[in-house]
């Protein structure tokens, strides 16, 4: 659990990028693949089987497999395989890995519920540095904050996932100090948000925050 923490924490890994005899990679990726050789490690010793762990989470593989499969035919035209298989590995398998192995570690509703704090308090923690970016006048030369990140856009869709979690720990969270724990950090990543002036994270917000209703709406129904 530790490890799944600290890879949530250090996301923004995947900017440090280097290349591995011509392989693009990034530390991200390093942090992957020494957690999966761990997990993986680890099930050997305790003579577990790794199918067990593919098929509990069977409702997501014949999805990823055709995605995969329809990458790697991409992957093997492109005119730089190597840039490719780069960007293969970083965007597909290892996430798709890490998917599997967090699924088999991740299992009960309170490990769960940490995994997403974790991941919400990230956000307040990038919020909070690009304030200091956005006041220092680092921003863009249109006005838009983008800190390290490659564009504002990234940005924003960093802050997103955050910022919706906490929207659900708002609607979640018993007791009033709670409340206005969740409800100052997601003021932190919502501003840190508007100034990145982000159309598709604003849109991809948007979307989940109707969908939270909806989900909540249904809820209420039931009872």
């Amino acid at each position: 659990m530790i490890f799944i923490y600290f890879i949530i924490l250090t996301l923004p890994a995947y900017l440090i990028r280097f290349s591995i005899f011509g392989l693009k990679t990034n530390l991200m990726d390093i942090f992957l693949i020494l957690f999966l050789g761990g997990w993986f490690l680890r099930k050997i010793l305790r003579g577990e089987k790794i199918k067990e762990s593919f098929l509990r989470v069977r409702g997501f593989l014949l999805p990823a497999i055709l995605l995969l499969s329809g990458v790697s035919l991409a992957v093997f035209k492109s005119s730089d395989i190597f840039v490719s298989l780069g960007i293969f590995k970083s965007w597909f398998i290892l996430p798709v890995l890490f998917f599997i192995a967090a699924s088999d570690i991740v299992k009960t509703e309170k490990q769960k519920i940490s995994v997403l704090r974790v991941w919400f308090f990230s956000g307040i923690a990038v919020a909070l540095l690009g304030f200091v970016y956005y006041f220092l006048g680092e921003i863009t030369y249109d006005g838009r904050l983008k800190m390290f990140f490659l564009s504002p856009n990234h940005l924003a869709m960093f802050l997103a996932g955050p910022f919706i979690a906490g929207l659900w720990f708002l609607l979640e969270e018993k007791g009033r100090l709670k409340m206005v724990y969740v409800g100052l950090g997601v003021f932190f990543i919502g501003m840190a948000l508007f100034f990145t002036k982000s159309l598709g994270g604003f849109s991809a917000i948007l979307i989940a925050v109707l969908f939270l209703i909806f989900s909540e709406f249904k809820t209420i129904i039931a009872h």
